[in-house]
């Protein structure tokens, strides 16, 4: 029958406050979860050591561990280093795992929030790792729809052990909290862009980020005593631009603003771009499709002169998750709900693909003829 565990009798607080502050407008609580299976704990009781946990042996988070021991993701924890760089063998998944849990979110937003990192590890820009899960259980669900308060166990669908919850002869889960892996590593803090005196809001083109940057940036080196600021800047402006195309052009972020990206400084001077984080409002943000195309318009030429190897990247990692049915796969298939969800979302984004492409194949034609 699988984990009869409930994710949320899993975690305790890192803290003896209910609530510990972090920027957005949801509730967010710093928590540790035990992510162990009940199997992996009663092997390390019976022989008394400490047996090796697997994937396999994960409650919650064997999908991340899995991409974590390829090599080959772009999720962001405090957990990468200890498989970045590691043979098989000396790779640690620990029993309890720091995350972030924001709660009272709506379904959509929980939806974009699991979709949308897949869709950025998809297409090789860092992100963090969630998890959606729903506050109570369909068994819980069923206690709270009959009149009387009871619980029915006599029904043949009563079943709480799926990852989120979810049975074919049940409705679709009604998703309210989003779980985050904590992705601030060992030896490092974090601050926001908004926090550093760089602002900007899903209007602002990315030549006008960029300048902004540059404003900061003088002040910024001397205050941490960065050891390579000018090759650790050049890259966070890469993982920048491509943060840009994927919320802004290709998904639409509603709340692509300066606090919802940030800056990792390590405490040996280097610094690097945070992964996408908080996407509960990824595709809300709709333009008009002149808007659409003048912003599109403004950032293929800004990158084709300054960084055309990176949107040359990010188009070529479009095509190839589009061509091979990844990304739709991703969007219509990683959370199982509603058709009438995730259609229009896939939809959308197959359009700003196109509309995208049309602007780049027609601003090298403009190049070519100029020659």
């Amino acid at each position: 029958m699988g984990n009869k565990r409930n994710i949320f009798d899993d975690m305790e607080l890192y803290s003896n406050d209910d609530e510990i502050a972090f920027s957005g407008h949801l509730s967010k609580n710093a928590v540790r979860i035990n992510d162990s299976s009940d199997a992996i704990l009663a092997l390390r009781e019976r022989t008394m050591n400490n047996s090796k946990k697997t994937p396999k042996s994960s409650l919650y988070f064997g999908e991340l561990f899995r991409a974590l021991m390829s090599k080959k993701s772009h999720f962001k924890t405090y957990l990468n280093p200890s498989f970045d760089g590691q043979k098989k063998a000396d790779m640690y998944i620990p029993q309890y795992v720091s995350c972030i849990v924001k709660s009272n979110v709506s379904f959509n937003s929980c939806w974009s929030e699991c979709v949308g990192s897949r869709m950025a590890n998809l297409l090789g820009i860092d992100t963090v790792y969630n998890i959606i899960k729903q506050s109570y259980t369909p068994s819980e669900q069923l206690k709270i729809d009959n009149q009387d308060g009871s619980m029915d166990t006599t029904s043949e669908f009563w079943d709480d052990t799926s990852d989120y919850g979810y049975d074919d002869n049940l409705d679709y889960p009604d998703f309210d909290t989003v779980i985050s892996v904590d992705y601030v590593p060992y030896g490092y803090t974090t601050e926001s862009l908004n926090g550093l005196g760089v602002y900007f809001d899903p209007d602002t083109n990315l030549a006008e980020i960029f300048d902004n940057l540059d404003n900061v940036f003088k002040d910024f080196v001397k205050e941490h005593n960065c050891q390579n600021p000018i090759g650790d800047l050049a890259e966070l402006k890469k993982q920048l631009a491509k943060q840009f195309l994927f919320r802004n052009l290709i998904c639409e972020d509603l709340d692509f603003y300066s606090r919802n990206t940030g800056v990792l400084i390590g405490e040996n001077g280097d610094f690097k771009l945070t992964p996408c984080f908080d996407m509960e409002m990824l595709f809300m943000g709709a333009k008009s499709l002149r808007y659409y195309y003048e912003m599109a318009i403004s950032t293929v030429e800004f990158m084709q002169r300054s960084m055309p190897d990176v949107l040359a990247e990010f188009m070529s990692d479009m095509d190839r998750a589009m061509e091979s049915g990844q990304l739709k796969n991703v969007i219509m298939n990683t959370v199982k709900c509603p058709n009438h969800t995730s259609r229009p979302v896939y939809d959308s984004v197959a359009k700003n693909y196109q509309r995208l492409s049309t602007v780049v194949s027609e601003y090298t034609a403009s190049m070519e003829n100029e020659k």
